[in-house]
């Protein structure tokens, strides 16, 4: 789990830069993680641990609960996006018998961290798709390498995207899933259709491919 101090400082990544990660990614279960990451908000153990059972392709949403709040058992509803829709159909379309229960089954189970964790298998792809993590010399206070870019930049870029439609601040907080108890309380009478027409605004980031 990144740390809060290091996901204050992450920046979002641009809709080419997304492109480039899907081309580099393609045909792989990083292609589906990327895609439930910018347009669901998804954290990388979320997205690539995300199981079918919790995708509900004919309702267009995603509900499951969150690792950060898996104790609280708060379950997290996101609409899914038209492209992420798309894609998903397709893999579902595969013969259920000999699909995993995860969506990413390549991924699951992998952990977050470590030299061989997923988010550096991602900086690794990152490096495929050309694509500058903008790493810094040292964070301050921490005496290492910090990484301005990285797989929680998906989540900042579906939140960023919204806010530049012009989203009001509570669907965003609704759709990201708000960790404050007081704020959710605020939003919890959004409904599922308020919530898709947002996140459908969003562009198309195949077409930066």
């Amino acid at each position: 789990e990144v740390a809060p101090i290091e996901q204050e400082a992450r920046e979002p990544f641009t809709n080419g830069e997304i492109g480039a990660l899907l081309a580099a990614s393609a045909g792989t279960d990083w292609e589906t993680a990327i895609l439930v990451g910018a347009y669901g908000g998804l954290r990388i153990g979320d997205a690539c641990n995300l199981k079918w059972e919790d995708v509900h392709l004919d309702a267009k949403i995603i509900e499951f609960i969150p690792q950060k709040t898996s104790r609280k058992k708060k379950r997290l509803r996101v609409p899914i996006h038209p492209t992420l829709q798309k894609h998903l159909e397709a893999i579902a379309s595969r013969d259920s018998e000999k699909r995993s229960k995860f969506v990413c089954s390549v991924l699951a189970g992998q952990p977050a961290g470590g030299r061989a964790g997923l988010s550096r298998a991602f900086m690794d792809l990152m490096e495929t798709a050309g694509v500058d993590n903008k790493a810094t010399d040292k964070k301050e206070g921490l005496g290492r390498a910090f990484s301005r870019k990285s797989f929680h930049s998906l989540r900042h870029f579906a939140v960023t995207t919204l806010a530049n439609l012009g989203i009001a601040q509570d669907v965003r907080q609704k759709i990201a899933g708000h960790a404050d108890q007081k704020m959710t309380e605020r939003y919890s009478h959004l409904h599922d259709e308020t919530l898709r027409k947002a996140v459908e605004q969003m562009p198309d980031v195949r077409k930066s491919v």
